[in-house]
């Protein structure tokens, strides 16, 4: 059996083999079940020994998952960087995504993830107008 824990480790996370919530306890728990945990690669995905799974299970798994849902297909790359973007967008701090994403500074971040949007300029115009109070806005 593989379980892809996917999150941070310090937060509960989703056991998207069966949809339950994994906490970092949970994953101890399950790690000293197997016997020996092989966690030298510190793999992000990996069996229940911690060794390595397949290259194409993940995505074999995502894609059964995505049909399942009736979602269009996104690569797993492409989740990740939907998340950064949402999480910017919706007034996650940047710290906060840089750290999820692993990175190791918050320019690294900046500089992959934050684009403006056409919607975020007019909200930044219309704030800024509402402080000076020009109406240019209006």
């Amino acid at each position: 059996m593989v379980q892809l824990i996917i999150g941070c480790a310090s937060e509960p996370s989703r056991g998207a083999a069966f949809g339950e919530e994994v906490t970092p306890k949970d994953q101890t728990e399950s790690r000293l079940a197997a016997g020996s945990w092989d966690d030298e690669m510190n793999l992000v995905f990996s069996g229940e020994s911690g060794r390595p799974i397949r290259p194409d299970y993940v995505t074999k798994r995502l894609k059964r998952l995505v049909e399942e849902a009736g979602l269009e297909w996104i690569r797993l790359h492409g989740l990740r960087h939907t998340m950064a973007s949402l999480a910017l967008q919706n007034g996650t701090g940047i710290a906060t995504v840089s750290q999820r994403l692993g990175h190791s500074n918050t320019r690294v971040t900046a500089r992959i993830y934050l684009h403006g949007s056409v919607e975020s300029d007019r909200e930044a115009a219309a704030a800024l107008d509402g402080v000076l109070g020009t109406g240019a806005m209006s």
